[in-house]
C-alpha cells in the first residue's frame, strides 16, 4: 500500500530551513526530527493578510453605500505548508499522532523563527494527501479569532505613582501591571487619562473615615520544616499502622522509613504532630507539598486537624493509591473515622495534571456569615515556579449547622503513608506550614486587600488579579473596568500615592 524509501539509509535531523513554526511554545521542526524522520517547515501563508468587516447601508437614490462607523478586522488565517517524512511506516504515524498532539489547544502562541511577532490561534485543520509514501506534503489551517500580530514586550516602571507610556503599535495592547506592595493597603487604583474620561481599575475598597480597618486574617504558626524540634510522634491514623520516622532534610520533611510490614495489610508510615499554639474556631492552613509519583510508585500525604482530645477535626491529603497508574487525587474528610464522617475526593481536570504535584493543600473554616452556619472549603493548586496558581480546584463548599465540625483547632499532625508490603513508593516532601486564625469582620470596617511585602499581579489581557500566585479577581470593584493602552501617548496614576512600586509590561499590538 505504501511506497516506502530505502530503510537502509540514515535519517537526518532536518531542521535548518530558515523559517521554523513553533506554536505553544513547542517548534514542530525541532520536536519531530530525529535520526528517523523529519518534519520540515516549507512556506507559510497569511501573517500580512488583512481583512476589514465593513458595514455599510443601502440609500435609495443614492450612488452606493453609506459605509458605518467602526469597521473592524475579520479573523486571520495562517497555512503553514510542511514536510512530514520516516523511515518506516510505523514511524510516520506515530510522528503524525505527535504532530496532531502538539497542535491541541485553543488560542495558544503562533510563532515563525524568521520574525520576532507572533499570533493567538487554534488548529483549524491540519490535512494530509492519500497516504501513499511515508514523505509527505501537508497543510497546516490555524485561524486567529483575534487577529492582531504582537511584537517583543515592553516594560517601563512607574516614577513616583505616575507614568507616561508611550505605545509603539497600531493596535490597543493589553498591559500587565506587576505591583510590590510596600505598605499595608485596604485598594489600589490603578488610573488612565483621557481626555473625554477617566477608565480606572479598583482592587478592594478605600474606607470611609468612620470605617474601620481590619486584616482578615492573622497568622498564629508558620513552620518552615527546618527542624524537628516542637514535634512529637503521633500514634495514630485513619486506617492504618504509624510505623517508621520523618526526618528533616534540605528545609524540608520528608519520611526516612515507614518499618517492617504490619499485618493486616493497610496503609502505614510515620507520623508527627505539634501544637499551633492557640485554639482556633476559625482558620485557613496551607501546606506546601510535594509528591513525584511518576514511574516511582504510590504514596500518601496527610495533614491532620485535631483538637485539644487529639480527635480528628479535619484532614486534607493527596494521594496516589493506584496499583498500574500514575495518577494523583487530593481528599479532603470532616470528622474522624465513623459513620457520621463526611469525605470529598477530588482529582484534576485532566487525570494526570496533578502528576508529580508539587503545591499547595488549604482549608478554610469559619462561621462568620450572618446565618452562622460552618464553612468549610478544600483549595487544591499546583504552585508554577513563577508562583502562580494552575490547575486549582476549589469548588467544593461544606455548609452544615453549628454544632458539627466544628470543634476548635489545637494541633497540626502530619503523616506520609505507602500500602505495605509494597515498597515501590514516591517521593514524598512537606516543604512549609502556616496556620492563620480568620479574624471576625467589625460591623463597620474594610478589610486589607494587600500588606507590605505582597506581590500583585493585574493581567488585563486575561482579566485576572493574583495576590501572590493565587486569583483574587473577585475583589475588583464592579464600577472599574480593565483599561488597554491606546496607540501613542497614555498617562498612568497609582494609588494609594508612595504605597506601591509597579512596573507594566505589554506586548504591541499591529493590526
Amino acid at each position: 500500500m505504501y511506497s516506502f524509501v530505502d530503510l537502509n539509509e540514515v535519517g537526518t535531523r532536518s531542521t535548518s530551513s530558515s523559517i521554523q513554526t513553533v506554536f505553544n511554545h513547542i517548534n514542530l521542526d525541532e520536536a519531530l526530527s530525529d535520526a528517523s524522520g523529519s518534519f520540515r517547515t516549507l512556506t507559510v501563508s497569511g501573517r500580512s493578510d488583512r481583512t476589514n468587516r465593513i458595514d455599510t447601508i443601502e440609500i435609495p437614490g443614492k450612488d452606493g453605500l453609506l459605509e458605518v462607523e467602526g469597521n473592524t478586522m475579520k479573523e486571520r488565517v495562517i497555512t503553514v505548508k510542511y514536510q512530514i517524512s520516516d523511515q518506516s511506516n510505523a514511524g510516520f504515524r506515530k510522528r503524525c499522532d505527535r504532530l496532531n498532539a502538539y497542535l491541541d489547544g485553543s488560542g495558544e502562541r503562533l510563532a515563525f523563527t524568521d520574525d520576532d511577532g507572533y499570533f493567538f490561534a487554534s488548529l483549524s485543520s491540519n490535512i494530509l494527501p492519500e497516504e501513499d509514501s511515508n514523505t509527505l506534503i501537508g497543510t497546516i489551517t490555524f485561524t486567529c479569532s483575534n487577529p492582531l500580530k504582537y511584537g517583543q514586550e515592553v516594560e517601563a516602571d512607574f516614577q513616583g505613582d505616575q507614568l507616561f507610556l508611550a505605545n509603539q503599535g497600531s493596535a490597543n495592547a493589553h498591559p500587565i501591571f506587576e505591583i510590590d506592595v510596600l505598605e499595608d493597603i485596604t485598594h489600589i487604583d490603578l488610573v488612565k487619562s483621557l481626555e473625554e474620561e477617566l477608565k480606572f481599575i479598583r482592587i478592594g475598597k478605600p474606607p470611609l473615615i468612620s470605617e474601620t480597618t481590619y486584616e482578615r486574617e492573622t497568622l498564629i504558626m508558620h513552620d518552615t520544616c527546618t527542624t524537628l524540634n516542637g514535634w512529637t510522634d503521633a500514634n495514630a491514623l485513619d486506617n492504618g499502622h504509624v510505623a517508621g520516622n520523618i526526618i528533616s532534610e534540605g528545609g524540608r520533611f520528608k519520611p526516612e522509613l515507614f518499618g517492617g510490614a504490619i499485618q493486616p495489610y493497610s496503609w502505614q508510615g510515620p507520623s508527627i504532630k505539634r501544637s499551633i499554639g492557640k485554639s482556633l474556631s476559625s482558620y485557613k492552613i496551607d501546606i506546601h507539598v510535594e509528591i513525584r509519583n511518576v514511574g516511582k510508585g504510590t504514596g500518601m500525604i496527610e495533614i491532620y486537624l485535631l483538637d485539644a482530645d487529639n480527635n480528628v477535626v479535619a484532614k486534607i491529603g493527596v494521594e496516589d493509591i493506584w496499583r498500574t497508574n500514575d495518577n494523583i487525587q487530593a481528599k479532603f474528610q470532616l470528622g474522624p473515622v465513623s459513620p457520621d464522617r463526611f469525605e470529598h475526593h477530588i482529582e484534576a481536570d485532566y487525570p494526570w495534571g496533578w502528576n508529580n504535584y508539587k503545591g499547595l493543600l488549604r482549608i478554610y473554616s469559619h462561621n462568620h456569615d450572618s446565618d452562622g452556619k460552618r464553612r468549610i472549603r478544600p483549595y487544591f493548586a499546583i504552585i508554577r515556579p513563577d508562583g502562580s496558581h494552575a490547575w486549582v480546584r476549589s469548588q467544593f463548599l461544606y455548609i452544615g449547622p453549628g454544632g458539627l465540625y466544628d470543634s476548635p483547632i489545637t494541633q497540626v499532625q502530619t503523616a506520609f503513608r505507602i500500602w505495605a508490603p509494597t515498597y515501590n513508593k514516591a517521593d514524598m516532601f512537606i516543604d512549609d506550614i502556616k496556620v492563620f486564625e480568620l479574624n471576625t469582620p467589625p460591623a463597620a470596617g474594610v478589610q486589607y486587600v494587600a500588606r507590605a511585602g505582597d506581590k500583585i499581579i493585574i493581567d488585563t489581557g486575561r482579566e485576572d488579579i493574583l495576590l501572590n500566585g493565587e486569583s483574587i479577581r473577585s475583589e475588583r470593584s464592579f464600577w472599574s473596568e480593565y483599561f488597554d493602552i491606546t496607540p501613542g501617548g497614555n498617562i498612568l496614576h497609582q494609588f494609594p500615592q508612595g504605597a506601591m512600586q509597579t512596573k507594566v509590561r505589554y506586548a504591541p499590538a499591529f493590526k
